[in-house]
């Protein structure tokens, strides 16, 4: 690893790390599978990153750190995939209000919340506060998932009697 502070950052992330993958794992078995299947083939076809990859605390394969923004309703439109959900997770300041227009909500974006659902379908955003805040963004690439062999999951199915197909691009919040 290049970095001694990136290091020390991965290892204060892991356990933030595993409670946000844990979510994934909740909400979107399919896709936690794919993100751990993922990683594991990755160390393998990329041996010089392989310190790097063993360490990452994430099942996702990228996240983006957001600090103290207020970010106007907008689409991920450089996300990979529309059947893919994201999760972003607040720290720091509270004021701040979430909004997915796309179905009609806004809510208290608190330190401590978390919203799960796919960016690059849904219209959100977050309103200015002046608390420090900052926001962990974690969210899949394709790419990444094509280079390791790793097919694509669907939208999620939660296994029963009947299966249930959830769509998350649709699905009423309200």
């Amino acid at each position: 690893m290049k970095s001694a502070c990136t290091e020390r950052w991965l290892q204060e992330m892991r356990e933030c790390a595993a409670a946000i993958s844990a979510i994934l794992a909740v909400t979107h078995p399919q896709l936690f599978d794919a993100g751990c299947e993922t990683l594991t083939h990755l160390p393998k076809q990329y041996p010089d990153l392989a310190d790097f990859i063993e360490k990452w605390p994430f099942v996702f394969t990228a996240v983006t750190l957001i600090s103290n923004r207020e970010s106007p309703l907008h689409r991920d439109t450089k996300s990979s995939s529309d059947l893919w959900m994201d999760i972003l997770a607040s720290i720091g300041g509270d004021g701040a209000v979430l909004e997915l227009a796309s179905y009609g909500v806004r809510a208290r974006w608190n330190s401590g919340s978390v919203a799960a659902f796919c960016g690059c379908k849904v219209l959100h955003g977050v309103s200015r506060t002046s608390a420090e805040r900052l926001c962990i963004a974690c969210y899949m690439k394709d790419a990444v998932h094509e280079r390791a062999g790793v097919m694509r999951p669907g939208w999620p199915v939660l296994p029963g009697d009947k299966e249930i197909k959830v769509n998350y691009s649709t699905c009423c919040l309200k």
